[in-house]
Formats: C-alpha cells, sequence, structure tokens
C-alpha cells in the first residue's frame, strides 16, 4: 500500500465531503488501517448511487480526470481504473452518465471496460 494512494483517497473525502463518512467507516472496520483500493472502490459504489441526486459527481469525476494517466505505471491511475472505473456496476443509465461526464482520459479505460457489456445487449435495473 502506498502513501500516495492512501493521501490520494484521503484527499477527496476532504475535498468531497460527502464522502467523509465512508473514510471514517473504512477507517474503524480495518483497525484504523487505510486499504485504498478498497476504499476506492467504496466511492465508486457511493458515487454510482448519488449520479442523478448530488451535484458534487460531476466535480470528483472531473478530479479523477485531472489524475489519470493513460499511459506509465502510475500508482493514481492503477487506483482510479481498478478501484473505481472497473468496478462501476453497469447500467444503462450510469453508461449513459459517465459517457458524457467523465473526461477523455478517464471515460477511454470506461469504454474499455464496458464494451463487452453493451455489445452483449446487458441490461440492468436502472438507479433509483
Amino acid at each position: 500500500m502506498s502513501a500516495l494512494n492512501i493521501s490520494f483517497v484521503c484527499y477527496l473525502a476532504f475535498r468531497y465531503r460527502n464522502l467523509l463518512h465512508l473514510l471514517e467507516e473504512h477507517i474503524y472496520g480495518n483497525d484504523r488501517e487505510i486499504i485504498p483500493h478498497v476504499l476506492m472502490y467504496d466511492y465508486c459504489v457511493f458515487v454510482c448511487e448519488k449520479i442523478k441526486t448530488e451535484g458534487w459527481v460531476s466535480s470528483f469525476l472531473l478530479t479523477l480526470e485531472d489524475n489519470f494517466e493513460l499511459e506509465g505505471e502510475d500508482e493514481i491511475s492503477n487506483l482510479i481504473a481498478v478501484s473505481f472505473l472497473e468496478g462501476i456496476p453497469y447500467s444503462i443509465e450510469i453508461d449513459k452518465f459517465l459517457s458524457k461526464k467523465l473526461g477523455p482520459k478517464t471515460v477511454q479505460h470506461y469504454n474499455i471496460v464496458v464494451e463487452p457489456y453493451r455489445n452483449a445487449g446487458y441490461r440492468e435495473q436502472s438507479i433509483t
């Protein structure tokens, strides 16, 4: 676990206070240890639940974009790719929203992940 990844997930909770409760629950549930990939996935689930109702989600997605690189072995990019973009539960509604709101780098990675679902005509219940 890297200090850089730990710092980044804490920064996200500091910048987007709606995530702070997830950070607190994570710390207390893991013997006061931060496991960045687990916490980032928790953020992913929470953000996907709030897509329709929370204005801060668009800003949060832009923050991910600003910290994401498609090339190289960047730890933060790996954290975003593996534990956020690849963890997004597929639904048509989420897909339409994210296709518009993700930045060019993050949407490129997201499209690779969801393409098999789109091609298979996979349908999931819409989020509420």
